[in-house]
């Protein structure tokens, strides 16, 4: 039996032996349960945690609408609005060199090029095309920065590259599939030949 010694003064050398083999000392019972009692209880702690991430959360939703922001334009609303019936993909124009040339058909749903009586869809970048709903038109601007407004009815010719289904291409259905796109085309608009627009090469 180990008796502990009740001199005071040995009181400071007991708590170095304490520390000395590992063992914390905790403060008086009293001022324990006073710092409990300062603190929130567990059930409105869970509460303020909720309350901080509903918070996070509603901020969240609100920048991934805020103007500018890509995902805005996934609504099919506004992808209407801003692209009307122009088939858009991502990334850059194309680069290749082949011409293609004929006369711009606008529908509803579709911007299409009468070439010699055979429908073609174009194919646009994002970058560089918009579209002007008021008045029905393609405002493209080259590589070069040169712009040019296209209506229903311009005979034009684009350089670019595209693919028909009867040289061995895709189907429609294969087609779409295949393709990034910021503004899908419409069904009805998917012809046998499809031409990614690199510049305008020609207007009259």
């Amino acid at each position: 039996m180990i008796t502990l010694p009740s001199d005071q003064s040995t009181r400071p050398r007991a708590a170095a032996r304490y520390h000395s083999m590992g063992v914390v000392r905790l403060p008086p019972l009293k001022t324990r349960i006073e710092t409990m009692q300062g603190l929130p209880s567990v059930g409105g702690r869970f509460a303020v945690v909720a309350m901080l991430l509903v918070a996070a959360s509603c901020g969240n939703e609100e920048n991934s609408t805020r103007p500018g922001d890509p995902n805005a334009d996934q609504d099919p609303a506004n992808i209407a609005d801003k692209w009307g019936p122009l088939a858009i993909i991502t990334g850059e124009r194309s680069g290749d060199e082949a011409l293609i040339g004929g006369t711009l058909d606008v529908t509803e749903n579709c911007l299409l090029l009468d070439e010699r009586g055979e429908p073609a869809l174009l194919v646009w970048p994002a970058r560089g095309t918009e579209w002007n709903p008021a008045s029905g038109t393609v405002i493209f601007t080259n590589a070069d920065g040169s712009a040019a407004e296209l209506s229903a009815g311009d005979a034009v010719s684009f350089s670019g590259g595209g693919s028909s289904f009867g040289e061995g291409g895709a189907s429609s259905l294969e087609f779409v599939a295949s393709v990034e796109w910021v503004a899908e085309p419409h069904p009805d608009c998917v012809t046998d030949t499809r031409w990614f627009v690199g510049d305008l090469v020609g207007i009259e």
